[in-house]
């Protein structure tokens, strides 16, 4: 593996942490953002929470891609809300703010830990170019 081929894998770890941070953060921003209950002719303006899902690439690094997570709300008691039906009730994005936590420190350190291995990256590549030179 080349010093550059590593560079780039710890670079997708971090981007890949970055985002897994963001969209926990947004669900978290909008956890008490609530719609209407969908009806047969109509669906909920909810905000729908998201997760991102990870995969391998090929040659080293990962992959993100974001999918709507499901269910996609749940209902809520909220009577005050103008989006209240006639029981009283909303439509409540399906957030779970103790896995939100667990996904942001988990992304935080996955951050770190490539941070990390891209400095330990670099005093490599130094002390490769202090030897030649």
């Amino acid at each position: 593996m080349s010093m550059m081929s590593a560079l780039a894998i710890s670079l997708s770890g971090m981007n890949a942490a970055a985002r897994r941070l963001e969209t926990s953060a947004s669900n978290v921003a909008n956890v008490d953002t609530v719609g209407a209950l969908p009806t047969a002719s109509r669906q909920s303006t909810v905000y729908r929470a998201e997760a991102v899902v990870q995969t391998d690439v090929s040659g080293g690094g990962v992959a993100t891609s974001v999918v709507r997570t499901s269910p996609d709300w749940t209902p809520r008691f909220q009577p005050s809300s103008t989006f209240a039906d006639t029981s009283g009730l909303v439509a409540a994005p399906s957030v779970d703010l103790a896995s939100e936590a667990a996904t942001q420190i988990s992304a935080k350190l996955a951050y770190q830990a490539s941070a990390k291995a891209t400095k330990v990256e670099e005093e490599m590549a130094k002390s490769t170019i202090d030897a030649f030179a």
